[in-house]
Parts: C-alpha cells; sequence; structure tokens
C-alpha cells in the first residue's frame, strides 16, 4: 500500500507542474542512464558489457 501513495504523490507533483508524458519520459530516461553509468566499472564502457553479454 504504501508503494501506491508513493506513486499518487509523484503524480501530484506531476500534475501540480504540468509537465507532459514526453517531459516525465525525458526525466525518468536522464536518471536511468545516470544511474546506469554508476554501475558500469571504470575503463569499461556500456557497449563493451553489452558485447560481453553481462549488460
Amino acid at each position: 500500500m504504501r508503494q501506491f501513495k508513493w506513486i499518487e504523490g509523484n503524480l501530484q507533483k506531476i500534475d501540480a507542474r504540468g509537465l507532459s508524458a514526453e517531459e516525465v519520459e525525458a526525466a525518468f530516461d536522464q536518471v536511468f542512464t545516470l544511474q546506469e553509468r554508476r554501475t558500469v566499472p571504470s575503463g569499461c564502457s556500456l557497449q563493451h558489457r553489452r558485447a560481453a553479454g553481462s549488460g
């Protein structure tokens, strides 16, 4: 139940700021990309990890 309150709160913030679906998606993609970068060991590109089958 707690997760639904968190989701509802985020939907209210999106609505209050008047964000479009595209803006929300772009923000999500930005955060996801930043988090993905943090998981890549230094000296190892994401393309290299994908080619090796681990990313």
